[in-house]
């Protein structure tokens, strides 16, 4: 990765994996300009995983934004509703990734999943969601 100040190359110095996030934080320094910054990686989901809906034979590439997005509209009500909705989006990916097989994410397993998720959560959030979200 180059650096973000000088745009030169920079080295790890520093690594964790993060359960939570899926990902991997790194702490990098620059060689030219000696500045320390930290980065967090986490999987492009669109390459590795693709949806197979229930009535096509058509896979499309999973969308970690669109699942973001139908898991805030039914967090709306609540006041951290970007936060949360982050959080569990995280929640429900980790849970997937324990689930998909040869990068096939099904959509009655996505539905499930996210349904628990919301369920163990916020009750009202789950029906904003089934009404508004589940159609397929």
């Amino acid at each position: 990765m180059v650096c973000i100040y000088c745009k030169n190359s920079t080295k790890i110095s520093n690594s964790r994996h993060l359960a939570r996030k899926n990902g991997t934080w790194r702490r990098r320094n620059c060689q030219i300009c000696n500045v320390t910054f930290s980065t967090i990686e986490t999987p492009d989901y669109s390459t590795i995983w693709s949806l197979a809906r229930n009535n096509s034979k058509r896979l499309e590439p999973f969308n970690r934004t669109k699942l973001y997005i139908s898991i805030y509209e039914s967090l709306k009500h609540r006041p951290r509703a970007l936060e949360e909705a982050d959080e569990l989006t995280n929640t429900i990916l980790i849970r997937l990734s324990n689930i998909v097989i040869d990068g096939l994410v099904f959509v009655d397993d996505l539905r499930n999943c996210v349904f628990n998720t919301l369920s163990n959560f916020d009750n009202t959030s789950l029906v904003y969601y089934k009404a508004y979200f589940d159609k397929d």
